[in-house]
This record gives structure tokens, sequence and C-alpha cells, in this order.
């Protein structure tokens, strides 16, 4: 990733008085008392890489009333009364430039101590899951079928259980989401780099700073919401970038339930049925949205459509990839009921002519 162009407050070098400032941003921001090194480790380096981006990117006077409106907030929140006057009369009399560079470098900085925050529950979670093996992790798909057997149910009463199973979430357009797709890319390929540090050599760390760095000063160029509203068929497409994410966890979803069967109930097949279905506003919500149409209603059936099928379709060339075995050397068995009475090695020879 090529580093982003500097703005107007950095086309000269920062002064000693400047770097000063960012160090005390860097110290009042990283002041957590959290007991884990690992978090702590995370929040204090993201804290550093989004403070060497403030010293490029902000104004001297930006630079001091960031510093300025943390100090007041720490101590409003640490009075007893909660005394915000002065935090506010402070704010209020912000120029416009310096208030929206307080605000967008506070904002980048809630949103990274989220990531670090995430991160770190899934390393406690995994932690718990090792510490747990053979037994399955606490509130886990495969914990609900084993207390389920303890309490007696038959493979019977289980299979009834699932078949009355039926679970659906529904996307919709929130107003309080309005985090845009190439910020939360952002995030995720910080989220990425942040896993792959764990394991990186000392000239690996350092390109991976680098490019942190890159990604927070991008960040801090772009618009963090939409110059205009997003119509109802980009709300659509928005949403569909979910379904990347959906496409992989289900299945994982479906093959710990089918696990937590086999290892409960060894000696009885289950058939598995749709447990989890997807739904959504975008498009179809008529109640609140004038320019809802049935056409575009119609436009947004045919995108998702259009999504699953590509989704599919990408699984389908990746498992042909995958797929290097020889009838010569392996024997398959006819699938009938899966291919519309085509065998599966002509099955196999059609996709193929099909995705070349």
């Amino acid at each position: 990733m090529h580093a982003p162009l500097l703005s107007e407050a950095t086309q000269n070098q920062p002064t000693h008085e400047a770097e000063q400032l960012a160090k005390m941003i860097a110290r009042e921001l990283n002041a957590s008392t959290d007991a884990d090194e690992r978090l702590a480790g995370d929040v204090q380096l993201l804290v550093e890489i989004l403070s060497k981006v403030l010293l490029d990117q902000m104004p001297l006077s930006a630079m001091k009333a960031t510093l300025e409106v943390i100090r007041l907030a720490k101590s409003r929140r640490a009075s007893a009364d909660g005394n915000e006057s002065e935090l506010e009369g402070y704010i209020s009399a912000l120029s416009t430039e310096d208030s929206r560079a307080v605000l967008r470098a506070l904002c980048i900085q809630f949103d990274l101590a989220n990531l670090a925050e995430d991160r770190q529950r899934i390393r406690v979670l995994l932690e718990r899951e090792s510490k747990s093996w053979p037994a399955p992790r606490a509130e886990s798909i495969g914990e609900a079928i084993g207390r389920l057997k303890q309490a007696g149910f038959s493979p019977e009463q289980t299979q009834q259980m699932l078949d009355g199973l039926e679970i659906e979430m529904v996307f919709t357009a929130h107003p309080t989401e309005a985090k845009r797709q190439s910020i939360r890319s952002k995030l995720r390929r910080l989220r990425e780099s942040l896993s792959k540090l764990d394991a990186a050599h000392p000239r690996e760390r350092a390109d991976l700073h680098r490019r942190m760095h890159a990604e927070l000063t991008s960040w801090w160029q772009t618009d963090f919401v939409r110059p205009r509203r997003p119509t109802v068929i980009e709300e659509v497409k928005r949403g569909l970038g979910f379904t990347t994410t959906l496409w992989n966890v289900v299945p994982e979803i479906c093959r710990d339930l089918r696990q937590a069967l086999a290892e409960n109930y060894p000696s009885h097949e289950f058939r598995l049925p749709t447990l989890v279905r997807f739904g959504s506003w975008m498009g179809g919500d008529r109640d609140g949205n004038p320019f809802v149409t049935s056409d575009v209603t119609a436009e947004a059936l045919m995108q998702l459509r259009r999504n699953a099928l590509q989704n599919q379709l990408q699984q389908c060339t990746r498992m042909i990839s995958l797929m290097s075995e020889s009838d010569q050397k392996a024997v398959c068995r006819p699938a009938e009921s899966h291919t519309g009475g085509v065998s599966a090695k002509n099955a196999g020879r059609n996709l193929r002519s099909q995705t070349g």
C-alpha cells in the first residue's frame, strides 16, 4: 500500500512542540489500567501509530485542542459530580476546523480501541476452548447438544427439536451503522496486520508497522460519511458485503452441529434441516422509505440472487482446483438425488465445461 499524500498541515516539518504534543496525546490515550499485557500492548501500538499520524496530519492548534479535550474528559469522568461545564465551554470555543479535527481523532481512537478489545475477546475465547478441550466450549453448539443428551433426550426427540428450530436474521440499513465500506475495509486490514504481528520477525514487524501507519493516514484523509444519501440499490449492494463472511461461517455452524450430534449420538444418523435463514429489509421495506417501489424490490431480489449464485460458483471453482483425483484411483458413488439423474463423474465434467 502506498503512503498517502500529506495534507496541508504537513507541508512543513513538524516542530519540536508538535512532536511533544503527539507524545503527550499518546500518553493520555494509552493510560490503561488493563491487567492483560497483550491487550495493553495492542492498545499502545495503535495509539503510538495514531499519534504519529496526528503529528503528520494535524495543525498545531488542533493537536493542542485534542490534548486538552482528552484531559478535560478524563477529569470530568473522574470527578464525583461529573461536572462537564468546563469541557462543554472549551469545546464550544473551538474553531470549526479544530472541532472537526478533534472529533476525527477521537472517532478513530474509539474504533481502534474496539478493534483491540475484539482481538482480546477472541484470544480469551480460544484460550478457554484450549483449556476445556476435548470438552466443548461453554455456550457452544457442542455444549448445547451435550446438555440435551444429559437431560435424557433420545435421538428421535433431538431430531424433532432440530426440525422445529428456525433461526432467521434480517439485515437492515440501520441509521446507527453509518460506517462506510472503505472504513470497514481499513479496520479489517488493520486487524489482519495486528494478527500477523504475533508471529512476525523483526523485519516483518517493521513492514507491518509501516502498513498500519499508511492505513491510518489514508483513514484520516477519508470522509467518514458519504457526501450524499445512498440510493436503495446502493444500500442493497452495501449489505451484500456481509455475504462473503456468511458464506464461510454458516457451513462452520453446520459442521459443528454435525460433529456434536455424532459425538453424542454416534449410532444415529441425523437429518439436518435448514436451520439458519437470512432476510433483508433493504430494498423491501416500504414503511418509511418512499423510494422503495416494486421495481426497486425486484432489482433488490435480483441482486441478492446474483450474489448467491456468484458465491456458489466461486466455491465450485475452488473445489475444482482442489479435486485432482483420478477416476482410475478413486471410486465415486453415484449422486442421483443431488444431480438430477447425472452421475457424480459426469456432473463434475459438466461443471468444468461451464466454469472453464
